[in-house]
């Protein structure tokens, strides 16, 4: 019973990225973000539950692998391809494929992590990060351009599988610089709302990237 709870939760991840897919395809942005958010804490919540009734199988593993490639693989290599393919004359179209450059390193970067036991930090930015941050975009406050967004989802997708270490928040009782960020972007989401997703996970990267020389 206790593995058909958390299991469940991991199957509505997956079947809020399938809805967030077809979310894009309809063009409809604002819905897609909310879709994701859903499998965000979905995603979140089945890891929780697990830790908390102390359910561990294989089988709950591959299910979480699987709908985390649906929902923070493929819903942004969609998002990317769209993106580019409304923003480039028609005869330069297949261009757009390039966007599921994202897709292949997300794939890789959750394969790097069923092959890691370390508890402490994500080595790699996680794939619901770069999705969000993706998603984000188009809502940044600033307007960076076509080629800035380009420029910005190049450099954190390949964050994804690089050796840096990244804030995970299993610790956050004990952890004061991992409250104060979660609290205050938390804060900034609920006064900015959408504009601020992408600034929230820049900020994440560099307080990841500092974490060791911030003492509180």
């Amino acid at each position: 019973m206790k593995k058909i709870i958390v299991n469940s939760f991991t199957i509505l991840n997956a079947l809020f990225g399938c809805f967030a897919i077809v979310s894009i395809i309809n063009n409809n942005y604002d819905f897609t973000i909310v879709l994701i958010v859903a499998a965000f804490l979905f995603d979140s919540l089945d890891g929780f539950l697990a830790r908390l009734l102390k359910v561990n199988s294989k089988i709950g593993s591959q299910l979480d692998s699987f709908s985390d490639t649906i929902s923070f693989c493929v819903v942004p290599g969609i998002f990317n391809f769209y993106f580019i393919k409304n923003n480039i004359s028609i005869e330069y179209s297949l261009v757009a494929y390039t966007g599921f450059l994202t897709t292949v390193l997300g794939i890789l970067r959750l394969s790097l992590f069923q092959t890691t036991s370390e508890n402490r930090y994500f080595i790699g930015l996680p794939t619901p990060s770069l999705t969000l941050f993706i998603l984000g975009l188009n809502y940044l406050p600033i307007s960076v351009g076509f080629y800035g967004k380009l420029f910005l989802i190049v450099i954190f997708s390949f964050l994804m599988v690089t050796k840096i270490k990244f804030l995970n928040f299993r610790d956050i009782r004990t952890n004061k610089l991992k409250k104060i960020y979660l609290l205050s972007s938390l804060a900034v989401f609920l006064f900015f709302g959408n504009s601020s997703i992408s600034l929230i996970i820049i900020i994440y990267t560099i307080v990841s990237l500092l974490n060791k020389k911030i003492k509180l």
